[in-house]
């Protein structure tokens, strides 16, 4: 009876939903861990230093955040980025600034880069819209967002944290399709 051995089972199917399953199992290990245990020195408080003013890519201003929302976030996505991730994420923030970060491939940080660069738009996009719509709120964050797109204007902290969230959400997105690939 070869004829009646029913629909034939795709494997790769199969692995891929394992392997979405377990990237989804590992980021909600690493929240819920993070939350539960203190973490090791990760290096992440390296994304905070401004970077220095010879790298290719200069993103000035001060270290404090003004938005609570974006603040949290940030934090939360710093944590996902331990030990060699925080150098994927410089680079593609600052560029390449020492000779240690060359033992990094450019691929990975002009990717992220441009994640950053698509939340710093939507970022804008949205305030201005809040702007709009709420008659005028936000006005200082506003003002911020817009400077973004002078030519030689220096981004504020608010505008560098939310391209670092963006580009850390970029990294996972490309280790989660990398993996699952």
């Amino acid at each position: 009876m070869a004829g009646s051995e029913g629909p034939r089972r795709k494997p790769h199917r199969g692995i891929l939903r394992l392997a979405i399953t377990s990237r989804v199992l590992t980021l909600a290990l690493m929240i819920v861990s993070d939350l539960g245990f203190r973490d090791l020195s990760t290096s992440a408080h390296l994304q905070s230093y401004p970077c220095r003013r010879d790298s290719p890519v200069s993103l000035l201003g001060p270290v404090t955040l003004h938005n609570p929302v974006i603040q949290a976030l940030e934090t939360a996505t710093a944590s996902l980025t331990p030990w060699d991730s925080v150098y994927f994420v410089r680079i593609a923030q600052c560029g390449y600034e020492s000779d240690q970060m060359f033992a990094f491939f450019p691929l990975l940080p002009l990717v992220m880069w441009v994640g950053g660069q698509w939340a710093r738009m939507i970022y804008a996009g949205c305030l201005l819209g809040a702007h709009v719509l709420g008659g005028g709120q936000w006005a200082d964050e506003l003002r911020a967002a817009l400077a973004v797109f002078e030519n030689g204007a220096d981004t504020t902290a608010a505008i560098t944290s939310v391209e670092r969230i963006g580009m850390v959400c970029m990294g996972l997105l490309v280790n989660f399709g990398a993996f699952c690939a």
